[in-house]
């Protein structure tokens, strides 16, 4: 049996793909539904003009991606050369000052990260009184050696991993075929990785159970694993119908923002005097906008300079949000979410 979305093979007596949630067909799909065969003619006339972007570097490009979505850019993401495993951005004329703005935001923000590995799947480890798998987490009771999820040694009490055996992200596209490829190819290069659903919070839905799509290898594992990101990517384009990397809260960081309790206190407009924030990294400006909406705290963004963004408040909530802004400074960037 086979799911007509991602392709994954199941055995006998299995009626529903578990990634994407459709029935089960008896024959596999000829035809790949994440492709696009539009010319470059036909890309022109939809206003994808101007190279934002090309390289080789796989995790960069979908973090590049990711941020261009959340901004509201409209973009083309492609390979451009399957033998070097090149890849390309391309965006319309009228989106270059704000999709160059983003790209020198994820250039910032990546390498500030680069060679940090996965600080998040370190965190708390050392209060697991058993050993734990570096790739899922689980923990196991002692004396335990292998992962029965994972089948990768354990890491032990006490005992710091290695770079080697350290778990590193590898990517987190939302897209049930693309991880059913990742994990295919990871497979036939004998590349262990965590053989256990992750379970994340949907801030919009307000809900905790919301699946993941992390991929997580061992240190030892990770340049070929990046090779085979790289490989599968040359068979993907996105664009922005396919609707990856939406974000509600991103789509106006621009626009002002007034609550109906700054209308009670009295207040105007033309009182949002007090600056809160100023910089050039526009994934962290999106990070301060959303906390303050998140606290109700009126504001406006100046970007009257281009490349560059201040954040107003009122005088009476200055204090309140410059505290806001110091947690959020603390935060992980955009391209990382």
């Amino acid at each position: 049996m086979f799911c007509p979305e991602c392709d994954a093979e199941y055995r006998e007596g299995f009626t529903r793909c578990a990634d994407c949630d459709v029935e089960l067909v008896s024959a596999k799909s000829e035809k790949s539904p994440h492709t696009r065969a539009a010319s470059d003619e036909e890309r022109k006339s939809s206003g994808y003009s101007v190279q934002l972007w090309s390289g080789e570097d796989p995790q960069f490009y979908l973090g590049l991606l990711r941020s261009l979505g959340a901004g509201g850019v409209r973009c083309l993401g492609r390979p451009t050369d399957s033998a070097s495993l090149g890849f390309e951005v391309k965006i319309s004329e009228s989106d270059k000052a704000l999709a160059e703005w983003i790209l020198n935001s994820c250039k910032e923000d990546f390498e500030s990260q680069e060679d940090a590995g996965d600080a998040d799947l370190e965190a708390g480890d050392e209060e697991a009184s058993g050993p734990v798998c570096p790739l899922c987490s689980g923990e196991f009771d002692a004396g335990t050696l292998t992962c029965a999820n994972c089948g990768v040694e354990l890491r032990q009490p006490g005992v710091h991993p290695s770079l080697g055996s350290a778990g590193r992200e590898l990517c987190d596209l939302p897209h049930p075929q693309f991880r059913a490829a990742m994990l295919r190819a990871l497979r036939e290069a004998s590349i262990p990785f965590q053989n256990a659903n992750f379970f994340g919070t949907d801030a919009v839905l307000g809900r905790r159970d919301v699946q993941t799509y992390s991929i997580i290898v061992q240190g030892a594992d990770y340049e070929r694993g990046l090779k085979m990101l790289a490989q599968v990517l040359t068979d993907w384009e996105f664009e922005p119908g396919s609707g990856l990397w939406a974000s509600n809260y991103a789509k106006d960081v621009f626009q002002p923002y007034w609550p109906a309790q700054a209308n009670e206190s009295g207040f105007e407009p033309a009182d949002i005097t007090a600056a809160a924030w100023t910089g050039r990294n526009i994934s962290e400006l999106i990070g301060v906008v959303n906390a303050l909406r998140e606290h109700l705290i009126a504001y406006w963004v100046d970007v009257s300079q281009p490349g560059n963004a201040k954040v107003l408040v009122l005088p009476d909530d200055e204090a309140a949000a410059t505290e806001l802004v110091q947690e959020v400074s603390n935060y992980p960037k955009l391209s990382e979410d």
